[in-house]
């Protein structure tokens, strides 16, 4: 079993912006988007042949079954100034066929939470024992710069953007106490901080329906990537020793794709 059989498959979110034009070229908007409910989980089974690693494994060995699972939860702020520029024909609101961009600089946030735990079951009648669970924190925060277009003719309009932010990193991580059902307490609770730098890319095309002169419906495709994150799954540390799991591992990656749903009013 490795840390990549836990990957999370489907999870939801929400996207929310709100935006004004100060001026006929300039505006600013403020948004949030989350990620809840990512679960990934992986099972082993064997009659008595299932190890913890060494040298933690001497305390967990000769399992029936084996699993781990994997709990992850993203948020992202964001607040932006943007310079609008849209064709001559459209007017400032962009609401005919014509063409629209808009250049983005900012401030981001992004808060990235995860949990994760193996849990085996030995024995006759059942023994259970687990790794304590593993808590990881990985806030990201700085600048970021992007663009915004737009395309619209009669009732339909196609959009997207790019953005990107180069940030400082704080990442956490903190394990419980790892106790055997046999030998008792085998290793106490550990954690951990470490600082960096990090990547945010964000991608999305969207197709809009405008159902009346205001409202309208969305449906479109996003990307989001993030670097040097603290993965709760690649935390584990087997050892025994005095600094055994109190080391932050922040070399991780989370790359998101999936399709968007919504609604939209412009006036």
């Amino acid at each position: 079993m490795t840390a990549q059989d836990l990957q999370p498959s489907v999870a939801t979110g929400v996207r929310v912006f709100y935006g004004h034009l100060v001026t006929d070229t300039i505006g600013w908007e403020i948004g949030y988007t989350g990620i809840y409910g990512m679960f990934g989980q992986a099972a082993v089974a064997g009659p008595g042949i299932i190890d913890f690693p060494d040298p933690l494994g001497t305390d967990f060995t000769d399992a029936n079954s084996a699993r781990a699972t994997w709990w992850s939860t993203l948020n992202i702020a964001e607040a932006n100034v943007f310079w609008y520029d849209c064709c001559e024909e459209c007017g400032p609101h962009c609401r005919r066929s014509c063409h629209c961009v808009s250049w983005l600089t900012g401030f981001i946030w992004a808060g990235l939470d995860e949990q994760s735990s193996i849990d085996t079951l030995c024995c006759d009648p059942p023994e259970p024992n687990k790794y304590g669970s593993v808590r990881t924190s990985t806030n990201y925060f700085g600048p970021q710069v992007g663009m915004w277009g737009r395309r619209e003719w009669q009732r339909w309009a196609v959009e997207g953007w790019w953005k990107t932010a180069i940030c400082g990193t704080n990442a956490y991580q903190a394990q419980d106490p790892i106790v055997s059902s046999v030998t008792g307490l085998v290793r106490p609770g550990r954690s951990a901080t470490d600082t960096g730098v990090g990547f945010i890319g964000g991608l999305n095309g969207t197709l809009v329906y405008r159902i009346t002169e205001v409202w309208g419906l969305r449906a479109g495709y996003n990307l989001y990537w993030l670097t040097n994150a603290a993965l709760a799954p690649t935390q584990y540390d087997f050892g025994l020793f005095a600094d055994s799991g109190s080391r932050v591992n922040d070399n991780g990656g989370l790359f998101l794709h999936g399709a968007n749903l919504g609604v939209e009013a412009r006036w």
